[in-house]
């Protein structure tokens, strides 16, 4: 069984210490939790007994699994019970205790769907034309919770089958999926993501999932993979599409290198829904319409919410995504060879009538998805207003000169 993410460090926020005797005084009958934290909650809510996880422990060390796989295998609990103790988090010290950032994963709720995520139609057909390549790199790239997983499992969902051997390489494993072989890695203990990537490409894959590119060795392998026949995808932290091109050439990748195997990269951002049952209908601000590029029409609508009890007073309930992608062609991988900059490479995506973050959020606020302060919350709106002014095409014939 593929290990995954059924335990992770846990970095409580910082507690005064217990008195010594108040701790003393505790009956014998009610000892002091000890072991991993998925181990302590465990026992704390009563499902596990200290010998039980003893066990588990002398089956994880033996087997190099997670202790919730080791819990699953012997039939300690069931995954029903284990999923609510798992979770994701993060500590980072600070002046008045630790900050935590906690991420629930449940496997149960979550399906993969690409026709779900809100992707428009004309970009879900060409991501799903990509998707269709035989070889080649696809990023999914964005900033920290826009989505990015979801997104890259939702693409493994569509294109997996018992006639395709697909392999991702994650740390750590959150979801497991059938018909995909999932590697854990560890860049403490290891394997390291670059040591089993290459250790992948011995077994003869057809398409590989880069959990994340976080480092240049890991991008070096990622292209050579592509350029040697497989399909790659994978995540990057970037502002935008252009933003993930030029990173990668920072990585130290040589740009002909990323030209030949860059195949498309889709950015993501994720924006709040209006609550539905507090929106009502507003007229921006002319400054702030002028901001985004829509001076000509100021009676233009759109709508917020005022905030009531069913979306707890914040105007908002549930997310949506909005979605730019990429299309690398011919007179692109030109851009790229030529270490065109990010302005150049955006000129380009403008000329093959593909719509940016911007105007895809803009597009969100009209259809009254979203409000207007939360397309600006999210994305970077001032090059929509000026991109005629520019001239794309002048730009383009700069870049490739």
């Amino acid at each position: 069984m593929s290990p995954s993410v059924l335990d992770s460090p846990v970095r409580s926020a910082a507690q005064p210490r217990a008195n010594t005797a108040a701790r003393d005084s505790l009956p014998a009958a009610q000892p002091a939790l000890a072991g991993p934290p998925l181990g302590r909650r465990l026992m704390a809510a009563g499902l596990l007994t200290d010998s039980e996880l003893q066990a588990a422990l002398e089956h994880q060390a033996k087997n190099g699994s997670k202790l919730g796989e080791s819990l699953l295998e012997l039939g300690l609990v069931t995954e029903e019970q284990l999923l609510p103790f798992l979770r994701r988090q993060r500590g980072l010290p600070a002046s008045r205790g630790d900050r935590v950032l906690a991420r629930v994963v449940d496997r149960k709720r979550r399906t993969f769907n690409l026709d779900g995520l809100g992707l428009p139609g004309d970009l879900l057909t060409q991501v799903k034309r990509l998707l269709t390549k035989p070889y080649g790199l696809l990023l999914i790239c964005g900033p920290t919770g826009c989505g990015k997983t979801t997104t890259l499992h939702s693409a493994l969902e569509l294109i997996k089958s018992g006639q395709r051997n697909i392999v991702t390489v994650e740390d750590p494993v959150d979801y497991r999926t059938n018909w995909v072989d999932e590697v854990q890695i560890s860049e403490a203990k290891g394997p390291t993501l670059p040591v089993a990537l290459r250790s992948v490409l011995l077994r003869d894959p057809d398409v590989i999932t880069v959990g994340e590119i976080r480092d240049a060795e890991t991008a070096e392998v990622a292209v050579k993979a592509a350029l040697t026949g497989h399909l790659v995808l994978s995540t990057l932290h970037a502002a935008d599409s252009a933003d993930a091109i030029v990173r990668l050439v920072d990585m130290g990748i040589e740009p002909y290198r990323v030209a030949a195997s860059l195949i498309g990269v889709l950015a993501q951002r994720l924006v709040r829904r209006v609550c539905v049952k507090c929106r009502t209908a507003y007229c921006p601000d002319p400054e702030l319409l002028q901001t985004v590029g829509c001076s000509r029409d100021g009676a233009r609508r759109f709508v917020r919410g005022e905030g009531c009890r069913a979306c707890r007073g914040t105007g908002f309930a549930g997310r949506s995504g909005i979605f730019e992608l990429f299309a690398v062609d011919e007179v692109a991988r030109r851009l790229i060879s030529h270490r065109s900059d990010t302005m150049t490479l955006r000129a380009r995506l403008c000329e093959q009538g593909c719509r940016t973050l911007s105007e895809e959020g803009m597009r969100a606020a009209e259809e009254c998805v979203t409000s207007l302060d939360e397309v600006l919350r999210v994305t970077a709106l001032e090059e929509s207003a000026d991109r005629t002014e520019f001239g794309a095409s002048e730009t383009l014939r700069d870049g490739i000169q």
